[in-house]
């Protein structure tokens, strides 16, 4: 009896420390959702900070024409490199080490573009130009490493309990946007000119080394352990299916981003021509933070979308979405331009529209369509073609605007748009009822 008795004190213990392990496996896995949510807060804040920058500046430091659309630019160009790059190595050396890597990147760079941007304004543009492409490879491997990390980072093999975790760790986007404005609100009387805009570029700093520190001390999942590594080329050659995936992860991306990233960084454009009086930078500011802010009820409604509708529905409705905002602004700055508060509220339900849906599932759908072992490297494509349309945006709506007007070029996007919906309909796969990527293995 005392033998038996002890048998079962031993198979007590042995359940004790198993659910002491589960309980620890799931914390562990449910706190790990602060760096990949953090680092995509500051790719937002590096992103977005240079358009109340150069508010700032250009007034004190006249620059010129190809200045403003390689300092808007350049951030994108080097993100296309680092998607590239970071996401591979994601797939390489473990989610963790890359990210660390990258975030590394990340301050090298803003540091650099805050402090060494000194002498007269073509000195000053060209080193910020320089730092910001640097940062650009830095912010633009956060993309699938994020997404991949908050994916993997979880005890769960539910589908939507993983797209979902992906999601919010991309809603921190949206406040990463607002803070650049915010900054400026604070310190806009408080410092000189010259002295804010370095502040502001500096700032980004302080997300990423909070990232770097967290990706340092943790461990890779058991799901990246067991995997066996595969190259892009491999992949793409032994497995064809994987080429028409990437038209509908990357391509829908690509012409998603070429409307929301022209609209963001050409905003100050917008808001003056809806409010043609002069506007200090506490005005740009508060404008710029109601609008953004669109984006958070925007995003939690995709979130709670995503429960019940699959991501290849939410995202054709959300493209469809765009398309009617941006229909909607330009008639009535067409039609009625001076009835300014209507044009803004036009505005602020096209950034609720552009906030909704394929913002959040073009983030995710990489990470629902391909397996662990190519997860990092395709949703690096993935997010790199993004960064083409983020290029383009970036450089066509000033040049389109001064040929034909904001009405038309408002216009053209909603016919991007309706293509991006027309793509991802044909594209992307619908969903199946497994509960799992299956690895490249199982297909």
């Amino acid at each position: 009896k005392m033998d038996e008795n002890n048998n079962k004190v031993d198979e007590r213990s042995r359940i004790i420390e198993s659910d002491t392990k589960t309980h620890v496996a799931v914390t562990k896995s449910s706190s790990s959702l602060w760096i990949p949510a953090l680092a995509n807060f500051h790719v937002q804040y590096n992103f977005q900070s240079i358009s109340i920058v150069l508010a700032i500046m250009e007034p004190i430091y006249p620059l010129e024409a190809w200045e403003y659309g390689a300092l808007k630019a350049v951030v994108f160009a080097g993100s296309i490199f680092g998607q590239l790059s970071f996401g591979a190595i994601g797939d390489i050396l473990g989610r963790n080490r890359a990210m660390f890597l990258t975030n590394l990147v990340t301050v090298l760079g803003s540091f650099g573009s805050a402090l060494f941007s000194w002498g007269n304004e073509t000195s000053i543009y060209t080193i910020i130009i320089l730092f910001r492409f640097i940062m650009g490879i830095g912010v633009g491997g956060v993309y699938p490493l994020s997404a991949a990390k908050a994916a993997e980072d979880t005890t769960s093999t539910s589908t939507i309990d993983r797209t979902t975790r992906v999601a919010w760790a991309f809603f921190w986007q949206v406040p990463g946007s607002m803070a650049p404005f915010l900054v400026a609100l604070m310190f806009d009387s408080a410092v000189d000119p010259t002295a804010l805009f370095r502040i502001i570029l500096g700032l980004g700093v302080i997300p990423a080394v909070i990232c770097l520190i967290g990706s340092y001390r943790s461990t890779e999942t058991q799901e990246f352990k067991s995997h066996k590594k595969q190259g892009l080329i491999e992949v793409l050659k032994t497995h064809s299916a994987y080429r028409k995936k990437l038209i509908g992860t990357g391509g829908a991306w690509l012409l998603y981003d070429v409307c929301y990233y022209g609209t963001a960084l050409f905003s100050p454009q917008i808001l003056q021509s809806i409010f043609p009086s002069e506007q200090s930078i506490i005005e740009i500011s508060w404008q710029a933070i109601l609008v953004n802010a669109m984006g958070i009820p925007a995003l939690f409604a995709s979130i709670y979308c995503i429960r019940f509708l699959s991501i290849r529905d939410l995202q054709i409705f959300g493209f469809l979405f765009i398309t009617f905002g941006f229909i909607i602004l330009a008639l009535l700055m067409w039609v009625c331009p001076q009835l300014t508060g209507v044009v803004f509220f036009a505005y602020c339900i096209l950034t609720f529209a552009l906030n909704f849906g394929p913002n959040v599932t073009t983030f995710v759908l990489p990470q629902e369509t391909y397996p662990t072992e190519i997860r990092s490297t395709f949703n690096g494509v993935s997010a790199a073609l993004a960064k083409v349309g983020a290029v383009i945006g970036a450089y066509i709506y000033d040049p389109v605007n001064s040929v034909i007007g904001l009405e038309l070029t408002l216009c053209m996007c909603a016919g991007v748009a309706l293509l991006g919906a027309i793509v991802t309909y044909f594209f992307v796969d619908k969903p199946k009822s497994a509960l799992h990527t299956p690895l490249l293995s199982e297909e």
